[in-house]
């Protein structure tokens, strides 16, 4: 099955009253959410549950996708968050190999299994993290035509498009690229549909993306940068998670991939929370190769 994953954040529904806004996919600026042309974007959002224990949103034994989605509209929304557990991140078994109705079965919920089979049965019989697209196809193809999405909800492409894997940051739902506004190969993150293949070996250490490597500074707080031959860094994952991607600069200094939330900017920094300390949180560091 193809690995071609991209990540999504937000489904933007536009209802009838607003201002149709087609200049997409959106990004952040400083503290704003902006679109193409750099204007700012107001969302009105609702919160979709997928986090729990099934790992499938909430609602689809009841209602067919679609009538959810334009209930939505109705309300006057024009943004779901749908939120999902950190196992379809880290539990590539649970993610790739376990149904939807297996799911519901392992926690004994055969009703459920049931009403999905009624009111949603495409879904039925899909690896979990594939249940998550075709709920972001339905939305596209089911609803308005001022549907449009982007960034946090992390799925499958199905048969038919291309097979790739990116390198996602799970704190942003965005996925690394190369940054063409730069005259250096500077990597920065951006919506998932666009990010460019990523691959990562282990044995050697080599990250790849859009076949360059990742080259990365000598000095903390600098952009990592994109080439070939053989300045290609060698990174490691360390921690329990494996979502650390560090490398050791010339003097020794322990340096980790990070992101400068100004800009988007991949950059590199001290490691964060390698020690046992609850309060301090890594995410920010984390990334992986889906």
């Amino acid at each position: 099955m193809d690995r071609f994953v991209y990540v999504c954040l937000f489904f933007l529904f536009i209802s009838s009253t607003s201002k149709l806004t087609t200049s997409y996919p959106l990004s952040t600026k400083s503290r704003w959410i902006v679109d193409e042309k750099g204007q700012r974007v107001k969302l009105a959002c609702v919160n979709w549950p997928a986090h729990l224990q099934p790992t499938v949103a909430e609602g689809l034994s009841k209602q067919p996708l679609d009538s959810i989605s334009k209930k939505i509209i109705s309300m006057g929304c024009n943004c779901v968050r749908l939120t999902w557990p950190l196992d379809l991140m880290t539990n590539d078994t649970l993610a790739l190999k376990v149904t939807v109705k297996q799911s519901f079965e392992i926690l004994k919920l055969f009703e459920d299994v049931s009403g999905i089979q009624t009111h949603n049965p495409k879904i039925l019989n899909l690896p979990l993290f594939n249940a998550f697209q075709a709920g972001a196809v339905a939305r596209m193809t089911s609803t308005p035509s001022s549907v449009t999405l982007t960034g946090k909800t992390c799925m499958h492409a199905g048969p038919g498009l291309q097979s790739k894997n990116v390198l996602f940051h799970p704190s942003s739902g965005l996925c690394v690229t190369n940054s063409p506004s730069y005259k250096l190969a500077t990597v920065r993150l951006g919506p998932c549909p666009k990010a460019d293949p990523c691959t990562f070996n282990p044995n050697k250490g080599i990250l790849r993306i859009n076949k360059m490597c990742v080259e990365a500074p000598n000095v903390a707080g600098q952009k990592v940068k994109l080439g070939v031959g053989t300045k290609c860094s060698k990174l490691g994952q360390i921690a329990a998670t494996k979502m650390h991607f560090s490398f050791k600069t010339s003097n020794g200094l322990l340096l980790c991939l990070d992101v400068d939330e100004r800009d988007n900017i991949v950059v590199a920094n001290p490691c964060k929370c390698l020690t046992k300390d609850a309060s301090c949180d890594p995410a920010i560091q984390w990334f992986k190769v889906l």
